[in-house]
């Protein structure tokens, strides 16, 4: 794509050049709006609330106990 755009003469190139400014105008105004919404926008703070600390859960099964059930899922 790169050699076709190197092969093209300069009149069919300003098609593209034109839309590329265009859009170009169009960022630069949606940034600008975007930049003054945000430091526009009152700060919320975010409140921070402890919870309760969850319960431990209940101790692991052994390594053996696990391997057990597995066997027992496979061979059912």
């Amino acid at each position: 794509m790169a050699e076709e755009w190197k092969k093209m003469v300069e009149k069919d190139k300003e098609i593209y050049n034109k839309q590329a400014a265009k859009d170009k105008e169009r960022y630069l105004k949606e940034k600008k709006a975007y930049l003054e919404k945000k430091t526009k926008a009152p700060k919320e703070e975010k409140k921070v609330e402890k919870k309760a600390s969850p319960k431990k859960s209940p101790k692991k099964a052994p390594k053996k106990e696990k391997k057990e059930k597995k066997e027992k899922k496979k061979t059912a």
